[in-house]
Order: C-alpha cells, then sequence, then structure tokens
C-alpha cells in the first residue's frame, strides 16, 4: 500500500467515526458532528437526539439501537430515558446532571456508580 493511499484510508477513518448520517426525510441523511451531540432522548421506539444549538432530531430507532453506532467513548447512560455526551456537563450536585444547555438529567440508581466512575473528583470531603 502506498503512502497516498494510506493516507486516504486514515483520513477516512477519521472522518466516519467524527460523523454520523442521521435519516431526515425520504432519501435525505443530515450528518451530524458527534462531538455537536449533546444527549440522546428515549421516546419509545424512536430516538430523540439534541445537539448544540438546540437542535432536535427524531430518529425512528430504539435509544439502544443509536447508541451502540455511535463511534465515541464520551458518551454515557444515565437513566433509562437519556445518554449523554460528558462533555456537556457543567455540574453535577447529588444525583442531577447540569448540562451546559441549562436542562437538568437525573442520574437513577442503577447507573449512579458507573457515572461517577467515569469522572475525577478534586477537594471532596470524602477522602
Amino acid at each position: 500500500m502506498n503512502g497516498v493511499t494510506q493516507n486516504k484510508e486514515q483520513n477516512c477513518d477519521r472522518i466516519c467515526t467524527d460523523h454520523v448520517f442521521v435519516f431526515h426525510g425520504e432519501n435525505e441523511h443530515l450528518r451530524i458532528s458527534v462531538n455537536d451531540i449533546v444527549y440522546l432522548k428515549a421516546a419509545r421506539d424512536y430516538c430523540e437526539i439534541h445537539t448544540r444549538g438546540n437542535r432536535r432530531l427524531m430518529v425512528s430507532a430504539p435509544m439502544k439501537d443509536v447508541y451502540e453506532d455511535l463511534p465515541s467513548d464520551n458518551f454515557i447512560r444515565i437513566n433509562r430515558s437519556y445518554i449523554i455526551n460528558i462533555s456537556f456537563i457543567s455540574k453535577i450536585t447529588g444525583n442531577l446532571i447540569e448540562m451546559e444547555d441549562g436542562n437538568g438529567l437525573a442520574i437513577s440508581r442503577a447507573y449512579k456508580e458507573t457515572v461517577m466512575s467515569k469522572f475525577i473528583f478534586i477537594g471532596s470531603r470524602k477522602r
């Protein structure tokens, strides 16, 4: 494999994992940067994709399937209904995560330990 072909393949790997295409009408797919996805919200057999700029896209697929297709380690499930991009968390208070857009989302008991293990906490009173 020559250097040019190898560089193109590496570039495709980066592009293919940095973006997803979301179905948006008949034969139309919108390109969305994975880094722009703030959170996913379950809506029965559908999934709402909330992006930066308060854009909301409805996908005809369960949230679990959408989550499995996301190429980033930045996403974590916090309860039955939400999967969030940890890059958009502004603060954590008890069982509540506040996102940069101001939405407060609850961490369920089932996911609390997994969520909290994802972060480094400095200066806590627990030692």
